[in-house]
């Protein structure tokens, strides 16, 4: 899904061919595109991007190219002319979700004022390109960022809502929980699945479990069977 940046937008696309000196190259991996706001690009879509591809640079003791690499980014294509093809290919559950989550934004921006809305739309749906850099700055200066981030603490707030509104449903126990489990999951997807997101929904899934087998949670515990999972 691509990400907004004020007036521009960032968009991960999945190379399969380059046109470059009147010649045409299969290819593979990810490029990093940045284009205009204004095009209206959504998850799956097929591309033709034209614009200068350079390899991702190193800024002081900051490497950009490190940074993207862990996302399997090893291109960039600045001021690209982005031309939307007709294709159908995108895998279509998180087709729906990912547009599920485009409205939900654009109900919250209707919705409230900002900097509210887009600071809500950061939390709930960890869409943080959408909150002012004033806010984003004083969360930041505060030592209050990670508020922002989608965390163990949302997966806990989401999981707690589905079992108890199944508890007041009278739905049987190990069913609320695989429910819960499975709105985690889902939930997981709809805010983009990254690494932070990943460990959290670890976590709330074996405090969940956890709860269920009546054993005492441990966070250390829990944090590194995430990791371990994860880097699996």
């Amino acid at each position: 899904a691509p990400e907004a940046r004020e007036d521009r937008q960032q968009i991960q696309l999945a190379a399969e061919q380059i046109y470059q000196n009147s010649r045409t190259y299969p290819i593979s991996g990810n490029v990093l595109i940045d284009a205009p706001g204004w095009i209206n690009v959504h998850y799956g879509d097929r591309l033709r991007a034209t614009g200068r591809l350079i390899a991702p640079s190193r800024y002081g003791n900051f490497s950009y190219a490190d940074y993207l690499g862990r996302s399997g980014v090893y291109s960039l294509l600045r001021n690209a002319n982005i031309e939307i093809m007709p294709s159908d290919s995108a895998f279509a559950p998180l087709k729906i979700l990912f547009d599920l989550r485009t409205r939900a934004a654009d109900r919250i921006a209707r919705a409230l004022p900002e900097p509210e809305a887009g600071l809500l739309t950061g939390i709930l749906l960890g869409d943080e390109g959408r909150i002012a850099p004033s806010v984003e700055g004083a969360f930041a200066t505060t030592g209050t960022a990670h508020i922002i981030a989608i965390s163990g603490f949302n997966m806990v707030v989401v999981s707690g809502i589905v079992t108890g509104a199944l508890k007041r449903l009278r739905v049987p126990r190990r069913t609320s929980i695989v429910l819960a489990l499975a709105v985690i999951g889902v939930y997981t997807l709809f805010v983009g699945a990254s690494g932070a997101v990943m460990r959290a929904a670890l976590m709330s899934g074996l405090l969940i479990v956890g709860k269920h087998l009546r054993r005492r949670t441990f966070v250390p515990t829990s944090l590194a069977l995430a990791a371990l999972i994860l880097s699996a």
